[in-house]
């Protein structure tokens, strides 16, 4: 089969393709988080795209982040949440610091309002955030 051919048979496909769609991403933000004297070196930003579904695909990365034994006094995790107005948190998961002290965090949530924030935690299994923020964002409001 000619490359020509070849192009056009792929992109014909592609085009009749029915999940296409709902993969693109109809709304994207990027956000700067707050840092704060827990870790005053650290550098955050998110990527969160709006998918046909509304969910919402969250991309984390962080620069400059002492790990968590190093903070005084020392933690065991960074532990990632969504908290919505109301004061409702939801463990996003949790960041584990390279040697280049960065972390990333990929994930998806249905909520449609919240804020980010990064906690300093004794524990990794926490239900609840701790009091120690290490990034926040501001509030995103991601609904239609």
């Amino acid at each position: 089969m000619k490359p020509y051919l070849l192009v056009f048979v792929l992109l014909t496909l592609l085009a009749g393709c029915s999940s296409l769609p709902s993969l693109m991403s109809v709304n994207k933000q990027r956000v700067d988080l707050q840092n704060s004297s827990i870790s005053p070196a650290a550098q955050g930003k998110v990527t969160i795209n709006t998918d046909r579904n509304d969910n919402v695909n969250i991309s984390l990365k962080v620069e400059h982040l002492a790990p968590p034994e190093n903070l005084e006094p020392p933690r065991l995790a960074y532990v990632v949440w969504a908290q919505t107005p109301d004061g409702k948190n939801f463990n996003l998961g949790q960041l584990q610091v390279n040697t280049d002290r960065e972390a990333e965090l990929y994930t998806t949530t249905s909520l449609q309002n919240f804020r980010l924030i990064v906690t300093a935690e004794k524990q990794s299994t926490t239900e609840t955030p701790s009091d120690e923020v290490v990034l926040a964002s501001q509030l995103l409001n991601l609904g239609k």
